[in-house]
């Protein structure tokens, strides 16, 4: 169980590094009434990071998830034995930021067929991390970003994730920090790599994929 420093049970899907280097990630591309949208939010913990950014900017975070689990047999079973979307909701209200958060209780598939195309400023994606998952996850969101907009993800040591990082998004995908992953959809569009080789965002160093 991850406990926080205010004492929710919020989930230990992000390390210290890693809460940290989203969090600065975030705080450099804010601008106001930004919207960003995360696909697989459990009990909050990268929820948290960005709805504390999103509450900087007067922007929104909507939360997809249908609160079921990602398909392993721990989460399935931990979701048959609590309450997480509750857990998720009590935590949100507790840090003060239900008020900048709007839940999507449903598939991925489902929700990216209700959001418009190019209205998202931020995706951050850590849901099903098998490579079949994570490819249609990357191809149905894609489209609701703005042309400026950032995909990240997590779990960028799992095989399956780079695999499927490597099919949709080859050579267009960037080290953030330890196991976050990040592409930008102008990169994406234009269809080719940028020139340089290292990107320095917010002081830290992100290297192509």
């Amino acid at each position: 169980m991850g406990v926080d420093s205010h004492g929710l049970d919020i989930g230990d899907m992000l390390t210290t590094v890693e809460i940290e280097g989203l969090g600065k990630f975030l705080h450099s591309m804010l601008q106001k009434g930004m919207k960003s949208l995360e696909i697989g939010t459990w009990k909050g913990c990268s929820a948290k990071v960005i709805a504390e950014q999103m509450k900087q900017c007067g922007g929104k975070l909507i939360c997809v998830d249908d609160w079921k689990g990602n398909g392993n047999a721990e989460t399935l079973q931990k979701a048959k034995d609590e309450f997480i979307y509750n857990i998720f909701e009590e935590n949100m209200i507790l840090l003060g930021l239900w008020d900048v958060i709007e839940t999507m209780v449903m598939t991925s598939e489902k929700a990216s067929s209700l959001v418009e195309d190019n209205s998202l400023d931020f995706i951050f994606l850590d849901a099903d991390h098998s490579k079949d998952e994570v490819m249609k996850d990357i191809i149905n969101w894609m489209p609701k970003l703005k042309s400026d907009g950032i995909f990240c993800g997590h779990d960028l040591d799992h095989d399956s994730v780079r695999a499927a990082l490597n099919e949709v998004l080859p050579n267009k995908y960037h080290h953030l920090i330890d196991r976050l992953w990040f592409s930008q959809k102008e990169e994406v569009d234009a269809g080719n790599k940028r020139e340089t080789k290292e990107v320095i965002l917010c002081g830290l160093e992100h290297k192509e994929g």
